[in-house]
C-alpha cells in the first residue's frame, strides 16, 4: 500500500456524514497513477457497529442498575428471617418464639437444614451411599478362608464339612446322570437328550468322525507301506555294499563272483545240505574254489 492510500484511508472520518454532502463523490485522478495501488485497501469498516437495543445478553450483570425499585437483598443460608417473612409471621402465630426449637415440646430443630449444591450428575444420596460403602470395605480387610477356619467353633466346622460333603455327593450324582450325554469324540458335556441328539446329528460331530476315520486308515497304510520302504532300503544298501566290495577287490587284484553266480551256488549249497539232513550222510569230495586272478 502507497503513502498515499494510507493518508487517504487516515483521512476518513469515523462519523458518517451527511449523504447529500457533494464532498463524497470521487474524483478521477490526475497524477496518472493506477487503481491497482487502492487493490490493498482493506473493505473492513472502521466505524463501530450500532448496538441492538433487544440484545440484552451483554448487559446483564448491570440488570439491577436498570432495575426500578429497592435494592436486592442478597439471600444466603447464614440470613435468618425476619419478622416480615411469611413463614416467620406463621410460625410466630402458632406460638413460636425466635431461638427456640420447633415441635411442641420445643426440642426440635433450631437451625434451618444446611444444603450444598449438587454439581455431580448422581442421584439423590448416591455419593453418601458410595462413601459410606467404600468406607466399610475398607476399613477391615477381607479375612480369608482359613482365617476363619481359625476361628471357627466345633459346631460351625461340622457344619461346614457337612455341607461340603453334601455339595460334592450332589456333584457326583449329577456327573453320573450327564454321563450318558458325553460325548467322547467332541469332549463335549451336554444335560438333556434333546441337546445331545442335536448334537450327534450336527455338521460338526460327523466332521470330527470322519476326520478321525480318516486318520486311522492313514496311519494304516503308513504301517504297511513302513515295511515295504524298509525291505527296499536295505535291498538298495546291501547293493551299495556288494559294489564298494567289488571296487575295493577290483583294486586289490581280487576277482569276486557276480551275485547271480553266488546266489546259484548258495541254491546248489542249500540243495546238498537239504540232502545230507535228509540221508543222514556226507557226500565225500573236493570242494570248488574259484579260481584266483593273477596280480598285474
Amino acid at each position: 500500500m502507497s503513502a498515499e492510500s494510507i493518508a487517504r484511508w487516515n483521512a476518513i472520518p469515523l462519523n458518517r456524514p451527511d449523504p447529500g454532502s457533494p464532498h463524497l463523490k470521487r474524483s478521477k485522478s490526475n497524477d496518472g497513477q493506477s487503481d491497482e495501488e487502492d487493490d490493498d485497501v482493506s473493505l473492513m469498516s472502521r466505524s463501530p457497529s450500532p448496538v441492538d437495543p433487544m440484545d440484552v445478553e451483554q448487559h446483564i450483570d448491570k440488570y439491577d442498575e436498570y432495575h426500578s425499585g429497592s435494592v436486592r437483598e442478597v439471600i444466603t443460608v447464614e440470613t435468618k428471617l425476619r419478622a416480615t417473612n411469611k413463614g416467620f409471621a406463621m410460625l410466630a402465630k402458632m406460638g413460636w418464639a425466635e431461638g427456640q426449637g420447633l415441635g411442641i415440646s420445643g426440642d426440635g430443630r433450631v437451625d434451618p437444614i444446611p444444603f450444598a449444591v449438587k454439581n455431580d450428575s448422581t442421584g439423590l444420596g448416591k455419593v453418601n451411599q458410595d462413601f459410606r460403602m467404600i468406607e466399610t470395605t475398607v476399613s477391615q480387610r477381607r479375612e480369608l478362608d482359613s482365617e476363619r477356619q481359625t476361628k471357627e467353633s466345633g459346631e460351625q466346622r461340622k457344619a461346614r464339612e457337612d455341607a461340603a460333603a453334601k455339595k460334592a455327593a450332589v456333584r457326583d450324582e449329577i456327573s453320573t446322570t450327564l454321563r450318558a450325554f458325553y460325548c467322547e469324540l467332541c469332549d463335549k458335556q451336554f444335560k438333556n437328550v434333546a441337546q445331545y441328539d442335536e448334537h450327534t446329528n450336527s455338521y460338526a460331530h460327523h466332521h470330527k468322525a470322519r476326520a478321525r476315520d480318516m486318520q486311522a486308515a492313514q496311519k494304516l497304510m503308513q504301517g504297511r507301506g513302513s515295511k515295504e520302504d524298509v525291505d527296499k532300503r536295505k535291498e538298495k544298501e546291501r547293493k551299495r555294499e556288494e559294489k564298494e566290495m567289488r571296487k575295493l577287490a577290483a583294486a586289490a587284484g581280487i576277482k569276486l563272483a557276480r551275485p547271480s553266480a553266488m546266489a546259484s551256488e548258495s541254491a546248489a549249497g542249500g540243495t546238498a545240505a537239504s540232502a545230507e539232513s535228509s540221508t543222514g550222510l556226507k557226500k565225500s569230495g573236493w570242494a570248488a574254489v574259484p579260481p584266483a586272478s593273477q596280480t598285474s
